[in-house]
């Protein structure tokens, strides 16, 4: 009698229609499903595996030692490209397959892989180019990073997911990064969020962000590191925080900072747009407006501009404003009414007062308050 092979239901072969997708043609080898729902990852119980085979139809398919054509990436797990989606196998317990969307993956976004979890911790399969791997705390940005052995199998492991241990003000005492060095010395930090591909961070102007590799950068980014939390499953591709503004308060009660942090999916839409303000001696901003799929601090509306309501140590309240440098003059209707020929704002108003803020710009145009 001839054995027949078992084949998974909802899976095809590469080159036929997958069940319930209207995508037919090439892809990675292996199984491969797009439009269907992959089961969760497990990994309570390891069993022993078979190599995984893959493709490297784009940079970073697969971890170290691996060449173009049917390699082995891992003992437990495997990765591929299907057309513009990333896909993980893993066999830790029952065997699993993900899927997640990675339109137009770079060197950049295909350095490491959370190829699975477990206790709290992640472990990543790393790319090629990658020298070195070490471990973070983006809230404290003076202390030493951790290096990791990278293993054999080009993974490495265990990473503490970030945002575990919170604090009791509701924001978070440590926020664990991925450091990641390539082989042309550069380095480059990632923050896991839950998704298959952990999101890239970046600071500066969103028309020209750098990397967060020194003192200076991950300073800059320390004050809005618990606000990554807000990006968690929701596929994001890159984080850019940028202090775009500083703010002299009223009663000479010091200066206030104002910054934006955009997050960026891999499916162009969903992006979250946070304005965070953070009042003198607090080391955390606090989110001052937000707004999803907005162009403010952006690529192709890189200015910004925000509001608050903050308390003098008089108790006197004010209602706070600040816009990026773009932004010549803020005006202040629909409750609060004010004007401000600059692009700072500040005016005396009951406590929990409400105005909707609007800016013209320095090119001439209008800009709206965030959310």
């Amino acid at each position: 009698m001839t054995r027949g092979r078992r084949r998974r239901a909802g899976t095809s072969r590469c080159g036929r229609r997958a069940a319930g997708s209207s995508r037919t043609g090439p892809c990675s080898a292996g199984p491969c499903a797009p439009g269907t729902t992959p089961d969760p990852v497990r990994t309570s119980r390891r069993r022993p595996a078979p190599r995984s085979a893959a493709r490297r139809d784009r940079p970073g398919c697969c971890g170290r030692g691996t060449r173009r054509g049917r390699t082995s990436c891992s003992s437990t797990t495997g990765c591929a490209s299907c057309g513009t989606r990333r896909r993980r196998e893993t066999a830790f317990g029952d065997p699993a397959l993900d899927l997640v969307r990675a339109d137009g993956i770079d060197e950049a976004g295909a350095a490491v892989v959370a190829v699975a979890r477990t206790d709290g911790n992640v472990r990543y399969l790393t790319a090629p180019w990658v020298k070195s791997v070490a471990q973070r705390d983006l809230r404290v940005p003076q202390r030493a990073s951790t290096p990791f052995t990278t293993e054999r199998d080009g993974t490495v492991w265990p990473f503490q997911q970030p945002g575990r241990t919170p604090a009791p003000d509701g924001g978070c005492t440590t926020w664990n990064t991925v450091q990641v060095t390539g082989v042309d010395g550069h380095a480059r930090l990632y923050s896991d969020l839950g998704d298959l591909l952990p999101a890239h961070l970046t600071t500066g102007s969103p028309t020209a962000p750098g990397e967060v590799d020194d003192l200076a950068s991950r300073t800059a980014w320390a004050p809005s590191a618990c606000s990554l939390v807000a990006g968690q499953g929701r596929g994001v591709r890159a984080v850019n925080s940028w202090s775009y503004a500083s703010q002299p308060l009223p009663e000479g009660a010091g200066t206030a900072r104002w910054a934006c942090t955009r997050m960026d999916t891999w499916r162009g839409g969903g992006t979250l747009t946070l304005a965070e303000y953070r009042a003198p001696g607090h080391p955390l901003g606090a989110v001052a407006a937000q707004a999803a799929d907005s162009a403010s601090c952006g690529p192709r509306q890189p200015d910004v501009l925000a509001g608050a309501m903050w308390e003098a140590p008089s108790g006197t309240w004010y209602v706070l404003a600040a816009g990026s440098g773009g932004v010549a003059s803020i005006t202040a209707r629909d409750g609060i009414r004010g004007a401000s020929p600059t692009r700072l704002f500040a005016l005396p108003a009951p406590k929990g007062s409400t105005a909707t803020l609007s800016a013209t710009l320095v090119s001439g145009g209008t800009l709206d308050g965030l959310g």
